[in-house]
C-alpha cells in the first residue's frame, strides 16, 4: 500500500512494538534538531515528514521538511508583523 506506514492490522489491532519503535526513532531524529529551534512551539512536523519512500525514518527527509517549514514560518511571521504595524491587526 503506497503512502501508508502500517502500524498494525484491522483484525489484530495496533502493533505496540512497531508504534513504540516509530516514536523512539522519530524522537531520536529530533535530538539536536528541534530543541533550540525558534519555531518549535509552532511546528507541526511529525512522523510522516520523516518517512522516506520506503517507509523508513530518514534524517534527510526530516531536514528537508524542516527547511520548508522554517521558510514558511519566516514568511508568515513577517507578514503578521507587517499587518500588525499597519494596524490591520488590532494591537492588544
Amino acid at each position: 500500500m503506497q503512502g501508508a506506514y502500517p502500524l498494525g492490522h484491522i483484525d489484530a489491532g495496533l502493533d505496540k512494538a512497531k508504534v513504540l519503535g516509530l516514536v523512539r526513532g522519530f524522537e531520536a531524529l529530533r535530538v539536536g534538531r528541534c530543541e533550540h529551534c525558534p519555531y518549535v512551539m509552532l511546528c507541526s512536523l511529525c512522523y510522516v515528514n520523516a518517512l522516506d519512500k520506503n517507509h523508513r525514518l530518514s534524517a534527510e527527509c526530516l531536514d528537508a521538511a524542516c527547511v520548508e517549514r522554517c521558510s514558511f514560518f519566516k514568511v508568515a511571521l513577517r507578514l503578521y508583523a507587517s499587518l500588525k504595524e499597519a494596524g490591520v491587526i488590532a494591537r492588544e
